[in-house]
């Protein structure tokens, strides 16, 4: 009994003041936390091969590169 009449004069002794913030997230936040959000994966990992997988990140390259050429020409 004793202590907690101690610990209860300590604590009375600090205030703490809460900051007010907005319990609703804004529309820039909700927006934010959208394009934050992890992408889900549409191709199963288990069935992707090393040549699909060079495949998927080659072809965009090269695609590039030829339409780049072409517009060069």
């Amino acid at each position: 009994m004793e202590k907690d009449r101690e610990i209860d004069k300590l604590l009375k002794k600090y205030t703490v003041e809460v900051p007010d913030f907005p319990m609703k997230k804004s529309k820039m936040e909700k927006l934010a936390n959208w394009l934050c959000e992890k992408a889900s994966f549409p191709i199963p990992e288990e069935r992707i091969t090393f040549k699909g997988m060079v495949c998927i990140q080659v072809i965009p390259i090269v695609a590039s590169l030829a339409v780049s050429v072409w517009m060069i020409l």
